[in-house]
């Protein structure tokens, strides 16, 4: 309605597709960046790329190799979506309340997620893999302090072959209060510590 706070983006998939038919995908140009998800105080915004009961077509967004895919701020919700081939973290979360669920992010250098300065961070029913990082966190990267923590909840999530040239092949945390649910973490490397 006109004047809410809470806005949903739905990207709309066919419920039956020909065989000859393409998958819609999000392709970025890398002179406008990232795209910019910033929710207004008491706001939210959601993205949704495909039901969650479709996870084998989740909607590409495509970083091409030349730039980040998402800025975040506020409460986010991304859904049903596949991550991939950013040249940087492809998703930066600062500050904010970013949910991620049935989802892939997937080839990404500079690490899958960055989150900092406290606020929260919930994936559930994704998958992360066959991200690098030539900093810390393969995976994900947590940066928040003793007095701003940020508050990290991961369930029923695959973290797997994610890497790291210095640490945490999976997860790089400061500060952070992180919980981990049925997930599966494996096969992850960091050249320093932590693989």
């Amino acid at each position: 309605p006109a004047g809410s706070l809470h806005d949903t983006i739905t990207f709309a998939s066919c419920v039956v597709c020909p065989p000859s038919s393409t998958v819609l995908a999000v392709e970025l140009d890398s002179a406008l960046g990232p795209l910019q998800v910033h929710a207004s105080d008491g706001g939210s915004i959601t993205i949704i790329g495909s039901s969650p009961n479709r996870s084998s077509e989740w909607l590409p967004i495509d970083g091409q190799n030349a730039t980040s895919i998402f800025d975040i701020q506020g409460t986010v919700n991304l859904s049903g979506i596949e991550v991939t081939h950013s040249n940087s973290t492809a998703i930066t979360s600062r500050n904010a309340n970013l949910t991620i669920e049935n989802s892939l992010l997937t080839n990404n250098q500079g690490g899958a997620i960055y989150h900092s300065v406290g606020g929260s961070l919930t994936i559930r029913d994704s998958v992360l893999r066959n991200n690098e990082n030539a900093a810390d966190g393969g995976a994900i990267s947590i940066s928040s302090s003793d007095a701003n923590p940020a508050n990290v909840m991961i369930m029923d999530t695959s973290i797997v072959e994610n890497q790291s040239a210095e640490d945490g092949g999976e997860i790089s945390n400061q500060h952070g209060r992180v919980s981990v649910l049925r997930s599966e973490i494996s096969d992850n490397v960091a050249l320093g510590a932590g693989g």
